[in-house]
């Protein structure tokens, strides 16, 4: 393939598994082409540290309606002159912010948008300026794209039956890609003293990823206060940054007693708020049991790799990805699926669901207590995790950069 010239763009490198995904795509296609990578600004703190060419179009996140339409101007004009310099062959957005300001810009490079979770389902997009986004501009934007790739046959759907993206806009479902040496060695690192013990001694469920409304912690904490009544020793892991207080308060106002990190351990808790670590791997690959309760997803890598390190592992029935993920039809299920690469679950909510979070507690007890089926689990999911390797990755961005 000729050498081709692309420009990567994202609003920053912080903590995100967009943003994650976003540095691996560099990483491979530097090897055989030249990158360069555009974000807004570099005010936060860049977790996936660049190793290509960085520009930053110093352009902060607007307060109020006027300065983010002002700043939103600067960045599609600064983004234009950088393509106007650059002459790209491709450039390549992640996320809906630098979707618009790559559309916008554009000249005579493809544009290809990567869209990485559902908006249809996302809680976050509300209100008048929600409706706007998804009847409007959402619609505008998709439809002015040389090609989208998307994480999900879910989320391709979505854009198809939902934003009327029209069929001369090709969309091509490029997976997430996975080193499953690599992860399985992370998985194997030393813990602290005090994780390692409690981790290989007491029954743990954890779950990873910001503490953000679609994550949908406050459900888990409830569905986990009924399972402590059927198991007392069981105890909770969250690996995560992000607002504390409201989960701490749904805990406490259901007698759990939490750990905060920056206290002091002790075994003596029933929920442990561990913030975000270097190696979650480590913590997940010594739990007894992974569980994924989002609102809404892409393709969640939380949920893959704990299933490549061999973590018996359960998630909600989204949209999407997770059921792509055990290899299940995209579909509404009722009631929870034990299937052979893990446990299927029906769609968690928003409020308190007396009847939906018993199914849950009782499934997720039943995860814990079956033995022949978690031996079978943990092995099908390593070996499912095998197919989303960077072989088939490269196969599949070949073609989108032609």
């Amino acid at each position: 393939m000729k050498r081709k010239k692309i420009l990567m763009i994202a609003p920053d490198l912080g903590y995100g598994g967009a943003e994650k995904s976003f540095s691996r795509w560099a990483d491979l296609f530097s090897e055989e082409h030249d990158v360069t990578l555009v974000v807004f600004n570099t005010s936060s703190e860049n977790v996936y540290v660049a190793t290509h060419k960085l520009i930053s179009l110093h352009v902060p996140a607007g307060r109020n309606p006027i300065s983010k339409i002002w700043f939103f101007i600067q960045r599609v004009a600064r983004l234009r002159k950088i393509k106007k310099q650059l002459v790209p062959d491709v450039a390549i957005s992640f996320l809906e912010g630098a979707d618009y300001v790559n559309v916008l810009s554009k000249k005579s490079e493809k544009v290809v948008l990567s869209i990485r979770g559902s908006k249809q389902f996302d809680s976050n997009i509300s209100g008048l300026l929600g409706w706007f986004r998804h009847n409007v501009l959402m619609p505008y934007l998709y439809n002015r794209a040389d090609l989208i790739t998307v994480v999900s046959e879910g989320i391709k759907t979505e854009l198809r039956e939902f934003y009327h993206v029209k069929h001369a806009v090709p969309i091509q479902v490029i997976y997430n890609f996975y080193d499953g040496l690599n992860l399985i060695a992370l998985g194997s690192e030393p813990l602290p003293e005090e994780w390692q013990n409690f981790l290989t001694s007491a029954e743990t469920m954890i779950c990873v990823g910001r503490l953000a409304r679609q994550k949908n912690y406050p459900f888990i904490i409830r569905v986990f206060a009924k399972m402590k009544a059927l198991r007392p020793g069981l105890k909770l892991v969250i690996l995560g940054s992000g607002e504390l207080d409201s989960l701490i308060s749904v805990a406490r106002n259901l007698g759990l007693a939490t750990f905060s990190k920056g206290e002091e351990f002790s075994t003596n808790n029933d929920i442990y708020f561990a913030g975000m670590v270097k190696n979650p791997h480590a913590y997940v690959s010594r739990a007894s049991l992974f569980v994924l309760p989002s609102l809404f997803e892409g393709f969640p890598n939380a949920l893959a790799e704990a299933m490549t390190v061999g973590a018996v592992s359960a998630a909600a029935n989204c949209p999407y990805g997770p059921a792509e993920i055990f290899d299940h039809p995209i579909q509404e299920i009722r009631e929870p699926k034990f299937l052979p690469a893990g446990l299927l679950l029906p769609a968690s909510e928003e409020g308190v669901k007396e009847q939906l979070e018993s199914m849950w507690a009782k499934a997720l007890v039943e995860a814990l207590q079956n033995e022949a089926w978690r031996n079978r689990a943990a092995g099908q999911a390593s070996k499912r995790m095998e197919e989303f390797n960077v072989q088939k990755f490269k196969s599949s961005w070949g073609e989108m950069l032609n």
